[in-house]
């Protein structure tokens, strides 16, 4: 395969500057066909990831640069800078109930050592202080420039004088990878697009940098942007899905029922389940619950037969699980993507792991799972989704974020009734009995929840974008000429 390098095929400058920090880009940009239908719109891009994917040369066409994504080199110590983003983070919740802050910031100390609680009071007290617009803004601009004192933006500044794009695009906002483009492309004047990557990004995190142009999910994400982010205007907030949804209504992604039993390694045959576990970091504990409900499981006349499909979270390596898969047990696991972790636990990503969670959910009596994303996922491809909720259950294992339920970006799901929640053992054995038995029922509020949640999901999202990145290069243009002549 052709080895994607910088300058192959041609020279910049290019129309787009691509930033793919996460194999989350990867997919929606590269996976999806996205890239190759920008260029042949005659859209000149280049992308920049982690590092040149050598086996996505399909995905990249001929004339894409490539090149892997630049740190700043570091000119001073960034002490100081981490409490001052807490400070913004606290400020910017209290400017926005809406914000999920309070509750994660409630999971992340839950074991607080003896000096956290006057680091967590003074940011408090500081955040109650800050929380207006200006105080806010000053902040802010302090944030930046201490990381402008801190690393030396001037080689990324060059190489974005060289590409000399037309517009950055963001594909995930809240890498630190990105942040020094974002930086530079403001120094040179380089309008900037983000692409909210994920339905919790908006909410969960502190405040995000300010872009001059989005796309978005849903209405519904539109709205809540431009709540969080008044001075964004409505124009310059484009309504056109997320591709990551564009994989569920293709065909080619979907296998054989047979093709997937032997695939996940379940014989021949057999129903089974698929549990999607969590991230170890909020769902420490998940391998305690997944052990008793296969425990239990056994116990029951009309689910013992059935197997258990562990679909591991894309950070997670696996380690943690591998106790429950013994001689005897209906337990199989599903890695979500290749185990080869980077520096940051990311991984890279291949088409063929998308085919894997269609088909895997596709094939499933039901998706079982603890408040995660793929219940969008399960509801697109309507499968029946059972949220365990057991904060009230005496014997459930304390570390677990039931609290996620909670979390403005959830509620939604929730709301929406297409999530049956069980809130003990005995619930959560009659939902999965019942999913075996009439999979229909929820049918129309699970459709509720991906029109609410996702916005439009009828495989044409790539398309969307496409058009809406030739719209926005269209429009670059035309000012670019109104100011020149001005």
């Amino acid at each position: 395969m052709a080895d994607p390098t910088l300058g192959r095929g041609r020279a910049a400058p290019v129309d787009v500057a691509i930033l793919l920090p996460t194999l989350y880009g990867d997919r929606n940009v590269l996976h999806s066909g996205l890239l190759r239908a920008l260029t042949d719109a005659g859209v000149r891009a280049a992308i920049l990831p982690r590092e040149c994917p050598r086996d996505a040369a399909d995905a990249i066409p001929a004339s894409v640069p490539c090149e892997p994504l630049q740190e700043p080199p570091r000119r001073r110590s960034d002490r100081g800078r981490s409490f001052l983003n807490g400070v913004i983070a606290e400020a910017f919740s209290r400017r926005h109930p809406e914000m999920s802050h309070a509750l994660y910031r409630a999971w992340w100390r839950r074991h607080g050592s003896v000096t956290d609680p006057f680091r967590t009071t003074l940011l408090e007290t500081l955040g109650r202080m800050a929380a207006s617009d200006g105080i806010l803004a000053l902040l802010q601009r302090a944030a930046e420039a201490h990381y402008r004192r801190s690393w030396d933006l001037e080689p990324i500044r060059r190489r974005l004088r060289e590409l000399a794009p037309r517009f950055l695009w963001s594909t995930t906002s809240t890498s630190r990878f990105e942040l020094p483009y974002i930086l530079a492309a403001r120094d040179l004047g380089i309008p900037t697009l983000c692409s909210i990557l994920g339905f919790d990004n908006l909410t969960t995190r502190s405040a995000l940098p300010v872009f001059d142009r989005y796309l978005v999910w849903s209405d519904a994400m539109k709205r809540e942007l431009r709540s969080l982010y008044p001075a964004v205007a409505e124009a310059d907030v484009m309504v056109t899905g997320t591709p990551q949804f564009d994989f569920h209504r293709r065909p080619g992604c979907r296998w054989t029922r047979e093709a997937t039993l032997r695939h996940l390694g379940v014989p021949a045959g057999a129903r089974y389940f698929l549990y999607a576990g969590g991230g170890e970091s909020l769902m420490p504990a998940e391998p305690e619950l997944v052990a008793e409900l296969a425990r239990r499981m056994a116990a029951d006349d009309a689910l013992r037969d059935s197997w258990l499909v562990m679909r591991l979270h894309p950070q997670d390596d696996g380690r943690r699980w591998e106790s429950l898969v013994a001689p005897g047990s209906k337990i199989v696991l599903s890695p979500a993507v290749e185990p080869q972790p980077d520096d940051e636990a990311w991984k890279r990503t291949r088409p063929e792991e998308q085919d894997r969670l269609i088909s895997s959910l596709l094939h499933a009596e039901a998706c079982v799972n603890i408040a995660s994303t793929i219940t969008l996922d399960a509801a697109i491809l309507d499968r029946p989704v059972i949220g365990i909720e057991f904060s009230g259950v005496a014997s459930s294992p304390r570390e677990l974020m039931y609290a996620a339920y909670g979390a403005t970006h959830y509620r939604p799901i929730v709301v929406s009734g297409g999530l049956e929640i069980a809130r003990d053992w005995d619930a959560l054995l009659e939902s999965m009995r019942l999913a075996t038995t009439r999979p229909e029922r929820l049918r129309e509020a699970r459709a509720r929840m991906v029109r609410e949640v996702c916005g439009t999901v009828d495989g044409q999202s790539t398309r969307r974008v496409v058009d809406a990145v030739v719209r926005i290069l269209e429009e670059v243009g035309a000012r670019s000429v109104s100011a020149a002549s001005a």
